[in-house]
């Protein structure tokens, strides 16, 4: 099942590798080539099959020489360059490996542990396997297609020796080689990748032009000269696994497994790329856009991906992308495709993914495959639900930092996703319309007590409850009413409920409203029943024209609106303590007047328009910092 799954992994990597990069090239590494079942084994068929591949797909299969001038010279890596090494000098790479090479025409290097040489070399697996005699080496050196090169004497880890006996392994094994082929060594191999800044300058100081480790991952004319990734073919490297180590796959699911880092570039300023779905984004003048534009004023660039229809924008710094196609599908593969364009053309080096399930793995491999930063929004965890649960649980604890909108959601996104305390940055939702300076001048104008709750009508909002509660209150005060505003899928249901508590004089579902703050200025309380929240914005909103609250344990509760000083809270379901809460309001004037007050003020402790600003700045800078380290 796991070798399986790997594999299905492998076979989306593999279709997404279309879209990423393709001047680079890819450096494979093998160990022994027969059948005895041990993981850093090939088997001859396999690895037959696997140089068919590259021959038949028209790999350019060059030497690591060749690479190496490539990389120097600075000049652009040919599609589909390949370079295969061998590590070990064992027999199989003569008596198995060479032969295929040779039907192939395939040039490769062989990195020799000079001091196994006639004997058995130990791996990780406890089973030696068998060296080359020095007259195999010579035979094996003595083909066109062979290059031979030095993997110190003695295959040891050399961090784990003082820097003397690190230059004498890599000196004594160059030494050797030169002695037997008469040709000076020109690359080196770390035993297990083994190495450190001070091997880095021995490397240098002996003369080497580059080296290779065992990180997966590509190379391309960035890449550091003297720690070259190579991607490890195994017995268990299946068709789909060894196209993806072809390509930035093998690098994307290594650091999709382990969280992998960054390679070199600049992390002095911030260039952005994030999505929406509000696509009102696209239209001049709008809020959404002046918000939008006041983000990229803390960018050096940011660029916004929208799924709407429109033109593409520029402002000054804001980069707007609109999509081309009404079908979900076809938006997936073109967000795909224009977000690996935009990054590449103008080297990126953050991406901030509002959603943890598909949209956040799309945007996670996208990451890992340009080697960028990386931070994750979580406004909550009512949709994570079946796959979306299991992308989310995977995804959020490989982003660099996130971002969450309440206190709850960071409390939950260390229990339950092992999120480190230093990698979260709570950022509240800033309200527009609570910053409003004209909110006073908006009067009360009826005499009726007026419940109000503004949210989408779905079914985590549970406003059927709040329907169910008024029917206890009206019996008591049949003049109270209760306002709703907001559209969605559960409105028609809404309605039917409403029916059949004959409520229809009571209850007016009011549907979107452009103008909310004429609406919160009529209402005397406000409710909110959500099953779960992460933030609440209608909390706060509410609270800026001092409308007492009544509120389930979600969200801001307990953070913002604390019970009994900014509003009633109630758990989530339970309509009886609703209907109680709402009568209490109804008959306690100086209640509501302390609650009213009350959330007034707790608001004004919430970060203002420049500060939220400041704390999205830190949390990008946040994500640079930990992925850099």
């Amino acid at each position: 099942m796991k070798h399986f799954l790997k594999q299905f992994i492998y076979y989306w990597l593999n279709f997404i590798n279309i879209f990423l990069p393709k001047n680079r090239a890819v450096i494979l590494l093998y160990h022994s080539i027969d059948s005895d079942g041990l993981y850093l084994s090939v088997s001859r068929k396999n690895f037959e099959q696997q140089m068919n591949f590259l021959h038949s797909g028209k790999y350019h299969v060059i030497s690591l020489a060749e690479l190496s001038e490539l990389l120097s010279s600075q000049t652009a890596i040919p599609p589909k360059t390949v370079v295969l090494t061998f590590d070990d000098g064992l027999r199989s790479q003569l008596h198995n490996a060479l032969p295929i090479l040779e039907k192939y025409d395939f040039p490769a290097t062989f990195f020799i542990s000079t001091n196994y040489i006639g004997g058995y070399i130990d791996n990780s697996e406890n089973s030696p396997k068998a060296v080359l005699s020095e007259g195999e080496l010579k035979k094996l050196a003595s083909s066109k297609l062979a290059d031979i090169e030095p993997h110190t004497a003695n295959h040891f880890e050399l961090t784990r020796l003082d820097l003397a006996s690190a230059e004498k392994e890599i000196n004594d094994s160059k030494k050797y080689l030169e002695g037997i082929i008469g040709k000076t060594r020109l690359f080196f191999a770390y035993p297990r990748g083994d190495f450190s800044e001070q091997t880095v300058e021995v490397v240098k100081k002996s003369g080497f032009k580059l080296a290779v480790g065992v990180n997966e991952g590509v190379v391309n004319l960035e890449s550091f000269l003297y720690n070259l990734c190579r991607n490890t073919i195994a017995s268990d490297t299946g068709p789909a696994e060894f196209k993806g180590k072809l390509g930035f796959s093998s690098a994307i699911f290594k650091r999709l497994q382990t969280g992998g880092g960054l390679g070199r570039q600049d992390f002095e300023k911030i260039r952005l790329l994030s999505f929406s779905l509000d696509s009102s984004i696209l239209n001049p003048g709008s809020i959404t856009q002046t918000r939008q534009a006041e983000y990229a004023a803390r960018c050096e660039e940011y660029h916004i991906i929208v799924i709407g229809r429109g033109k593409f924008r520029r402002l000054g710094n804001l980069f707007i992308y609109p999509t081309k196609f009404k079908n979900k599908a076809l938006n997936f593969f073109y967000v795909l495709f224009l977000a690996s364009k935009i990054i590449k053309r103008r080297r990126l080096n953050l991406i901030s993914s509002p959603a943890a399930d598909f949209l956040g793995f799309l945007f996670l491999i996208l990451a890992k495959s340009f080697t960028i930063s990386f931070e994750m929004q979580v406004h909550g965890f009512e949709k994570f639900q079946g796959i979306r649960k299991y992308l989310a649980k995977f995804n959020i604890p490989r982003a660099a930092a996130v971002r969450a909108v309440s206190q709850r959601v960071k409390k939950q996104l260390m229990s339950e996703f092992s999120v480190p305390e230093r990698k979260i940055t709570v950022v509240p939702i800033f309200s527009e319309l609570a910053a409003r300076p004209d909110k006073a001048k908006i009067k009360k104008t009826n005499d009726r007590f007026i419940f109000l709750t503004v949210g989408r009508s779905v079914e985590v909002k549970n406003i059927g409850m709040q329907i169910e509660a008024m029917a206890e209150v009206v019996k008591k005060y049949p003049s109270a009413e209760l306002w709703i505003i907001g559209d969605g899928p559960e409105k028609e249901k809404l309605k039917l409920e409403i029916g059949n508590w004959k409520l229809e004089i009571n209850i007016k579902l009011l549907g979107w409203q452009k103008d909310v703050a004429s609406y919160y200025a009529q209402a005397d309380a406000f409710l909110l029943t959500s099953n779960y929240e992460g933030w609440g914005l209608a909390v706060v909103e509410a609270a800026s024209f001092g409308l007492p609250i009544i509120m389930t344990d979600v969200g801001c509760a307990g953070e913002v609106i604390i019970n009994g000083q900014s509003g009633l809270i109630i758990e989530p379901g339970d309509k009886k303590k609703l209907a109680g809460a709402m009568l209490n309001l109804i008959e306690d004037e100086a209640l509501r007047n302390k609650l009213g007050q009350g959330a007034a003020t707790a608001i004004k402790n919430l970060p203002n328009q420049e500060a939220t600003l400041q704390l999205y700045e830190a949390g990008w800078k946040k994500a640079i910092k930990f992925s850099k380290n």
